[in-house]
C-alpha cells in the first residue's frame, strides 16, 4: 500500500511536471523570440535594415521553430535585399567637377578592396530621384531643377568592408564636395 501511494505521487509530480515544463521553460522563450521578431519589425519600418535583420537571426536562434516560418524567411530574405541595394557611402562632387577626375575617383573606388560596385548618379538623376520621394509634395517639386543637385558617386561595400579608408581618402579630393556614409 505504502509504495502504491508512493508510485502514485511519483506518477502526479511527474505529469505536472511534464504538464508545466512548456509554460514555464519552453513558452518564456518563444515569447522573447516573437518579441525579437517584433522589435526587427520596427527597425525594418524605419530602414534600419541592419538591426531588423540582426533581430530576426536572433529570434530563428532563440525559437528554432521559426527556422520554418516562412514569414520570418521572407522578412529576413527582404532585409537582406534592402541592404544590399542601399549604397554604404555617397559622395557628392562640387559643380564644375570634370568628367576626367569623376572617373578616375569612380575607377580608383573600383579597384579598392571591399567595393563591390560604384554606381555615377548624374544631376539629372538626382532629380528624378528627388522627384520621385517627392512625388506627394508638388510644392516642392517646383522649386528644384537639376541644375541645384550635386552629382554623386554610389559606393557599395561588401559585408564587413571598412569605410573608414575610403572616406579619408576621398575627403582629401579637390573636387569632392561632401562624403556620407550611409549607416545600416
Amino acid at each position: 500500500m505504502k509504495n502504491s501511494l508512493r508510485y502514485l505521487l511519483f506518477g502526479v509530480i511527474a505529469t505536472i511536471i511534464i504538464f508545466c515544463l512548456p509554460f514555464f521553460v519552453i513558452y518564456p522563450k518563444y515569447l522573447d523570440a516573437r518579441n525579437l521578431v517584433k522589435e526587427g519589425d520596427n527597425y525594418v519600418s524605419l530602414g534600419g535594415y541592419k538591426m531588423g535583420l540582426d533581430k530576426y537571426i536572433k529570434a530563428e536562434n532563440s525559437w528554432p521553430l521559426y527556422y520554418f516560418d516562412s514569414n520570418l524567411q521572407q522578412k529576413m530574405t527582404n532585409s537582406k535585399a534592402k541592404l544590399a541595394s542601399r549604397p554604404s557611402i555617397i559622395i557628392y562632387f562640387k559643380d564644375g567637377s570634370n568628367a576626367g577626375d569623376v572617373n578616375a575617383l569612380s575607377n580608383e573606388l573600383k579597384n579598392t578592396p571591399g567595393v563591390r560596385d560604384v554606381k555615377y548618379v548624374s544631376k539629372e538623376d538626382a532629380l528624378k530621384i528627388y522627384q520621385e520621394m517627392n512625388k506627394n509634395s508638388p510644392e516642392l517639386l517646383k522649386l528644384v531643377t537639376a541644375s541645384i543637385l550635386p552629382a554623386s558617386l554610389e559606393v557599395f561595400l561588401n559585408e564587413g568592408a571598412s569605410k573608414e579608408t575610403i572616406l579619408q581618402s576621398v575627403r582629401q579630393k579637390p573636387y569632392v564636395d561632401s562624403v556620407i556614409p550611409i549607416s545600416d
